[in-house]
């Protein structure tokens, strides 16, 4: 442990006290939320370990390290896992598991089209209509495992579970459109009416022109689209086709500089 002025020890106290590290970090957590919880009591830290009790089933992905859990009172339990398994996989694990079991993913606000790549690395999944929902999260830390977040939210007011959206049809007519693996993707807006909706982006890749249109049309007809053509010259490519919803030609282009 390094030390400060004064002989205090950084993480740990003056005394290397257990409790008063635990004392500073519920105090510190309460803060962020000081109007959801009562008192910083509320804030439970299990390091290691889970909860003793869960009010659902949560799968955990094999092989995987509990690095520890933050209970809020009764309104979120919050769990940290270690995986050897890549991002993707984890991701899959729980849409697999999940959906089998009954849960269901939520209808949320907002359109799709490029994402900046953290729509990507994130699901919701709910358990009946109040809840609770249930956040997972799956990110690559450099060198090390994968870091995955399960946040269990359990307070109905605020579940994104009973809420109902009903966006314009175009709006929801594009999917969200993540980055091909190891690529650097920069949203740069879109928009639309009527009869027509864009999305646009930068991306940074090593994979060539053909690979790319590929990637995003892929992602296309997995989210129900038909292509229905495609092609390519010295320094763009595109695909065209259709929506199982609507029946409608619509093109994705991607370029090369």
């Amino acid at each position: 442990m390094a030390e400060q002025d004064g002989g205090h020890d950084e993480l740990t106290g003056s005394r290397g006290d257990f409790e008063a590290l635990r004392l500073l970090a519920t105090r510190m957590l309460w803060s962020y939320f000081p109007g959801d919880l009562e008192s910083p009591e509320d804030v439970r830290l299990i390091v290691g370990a889970l909860p003793d009790t869960l009010p659902v089933d949560v799968p955990l992905p094999d092989g995987c390290r509990v690095v520890g859990s933050m209970v809020r009172g009764r309104r979120e339990i919050s769990i940290v896992l270690d995986s050897d398994q890549p991002a993707e996989q984890v991701l899959g694990f729980y849409r697999e598991r999940l959906t089998a079991a009954g849960w269901r993913v939520p209808t949320l606000p907002g359109h799709g089209g490029f994402t900046s790549g953290f729509m990507d690395r994130r699901a919701i999944y709910c358990w009946g209509s109040r809840g609770p929902a249930l956040y997972v999260y799956a990110r690559p830390l450099s060198g090390g495992p994968t870091d995955v977040r399960l946040d269990l939210h359990l307070d109905a007011r605020h579940s994104p579970c009973g809420q109902r959206f009903m966006g314009p049809e175009m709006e929801n007519l594009i999917p969200f459109l993540s980055p091909p693996t190891g690529g650097r993707q920069s949203p740069e807006g879109g928009g639309g009416g009527g009869d027509s909706w864009r999305s646009y982006a930068t991306l940074e890749t090593d994979l060539d022109l053909a690979a790319v249109a590929e990637h995003y049309a892929r992602q296309l007809e997995q989210a129900g689209w038909t292509r229905m053509g495609a092609g390519q010259d010295s320094s763009l490519a595109w695909n065209t086709g259709r929506s199982e919803t609507r029946t409608i030609n619509r093109g994705a282009a991607c370029s090369s500089y």
